[in-house]
């Protein structure tokens, strides 16, 4: 009963236009979480602080930023430009800016003394007008769990990325219908895409991600991983066999952090 449950709603997710409602009804009925940019652009920055293996800060002091998937606002990048870095670009490929979203993401830094006046964000729909090897460190946050075309990003992250130049991604491997975190990994890749695939969420695993980053030259390495073992026991022994060459890590990591580096020195 409850994958047919799963498989109406992931139906519904699929055809019907959850776009036009509500926000917050769409929110709540999907288990989905609003964007961390358009509420509290400060905890984006923290998350990265938390997670980068590097010294504190030499990756954003003085350094040119690229944060990729940023969402409807800036936020995150003001925050970034605020704590010292030398420019912050945004890079949003299918979300327009919330005008009115990000002014206020601005004006909290600006009540804290950053200067509008000063270095601004650059906000981007397409990597292909950005020069090669401008940026010292790129970012992202539940973002690369929902890239279709993963060898052309990491392609374009070598080419942007200086020699030395160092990237971290937080990614999300759950199903993003939250309440059924693994229910994703039940169904074949012919069901997954005709009926169930909201068209974000090619269901990619850490070790994809992994040895695509460093099939592209990266030294690329998973600093950190979690699973949800209690989730994971429920659909374990019924998970699609087109996944029965996967490790049990790849199959249960919920949660990880890639750390990679472009070999060279700055």
């Amino acid at each position: 009963m409850g994958d047919i449950f799963y498989f109406c709603c992931r139906f519904a997710r699929r055809f019907l236009p959850f776009h036009a409602l509500p926000r917050p009804l769409r929110l709540r009925s999907l288990g989905l979480q609003p964007n961390l940019g358009e509420t509290n652009a400060a905890s984006i920055l923290a998350i990265y602080r938390q997670n980068m293996p590097d010294e504190p800060d030499v990756w954003l002091t003085g350094k040119d930023v690229l944060e990729i998937g940023v969402g409807r606002t800036n936020g995150s990048c003001y925050q970034m430009l605020a704590a010292g870095a030398r420019s912050a670009t945004a890079f949003e490929p299918f979300r327009p800016l919330d005008a009115e979203r990000d002014f206020q993401q601005c004006s909290v830094l600006a009540r804290r003394g950053f200067a509008s006046n000063g270095p601004k964000v650059l906000r981007v729909e397409s990597l292909a007008r950005l020069s090669s090897g401008a940026y010292d460190t790129v970012l992202s946050l539940a973002v690369l769990e929902h890239v279709t075309d993963m060898k052309s990003l990491a392609s374009e992250l070598w080419r942007l990325l200086r020699p030395g130049g160092c990237m971290l991604h937080v990614v999300d491997y759950r199903d993003h219908f939250f309440r059924y975190p693994y229910n994703h990994l039940l169904w074949s890749q012919k069901t997954w895409s005709r009926w169930l695939d909201p068209g974000d969420l090619p269901r990619w695993r850490v070790g994809d991600h992994v040895r695509i980053f460093g099939s592209s030259g990266f030294q690329i390495k998973v600093i950190k991983a979690s699973s949800l073992d209690a989730e994971f026991a429920k659909i374990e022994k019924r998970i699609h066999p087109q996944f029965s060459e996967r490790n049990d890590f790849d199959l249960r990591t919920a949660f990880a952090v890639l750390f990679g580096r472009k070999p060279g020195l700055n």
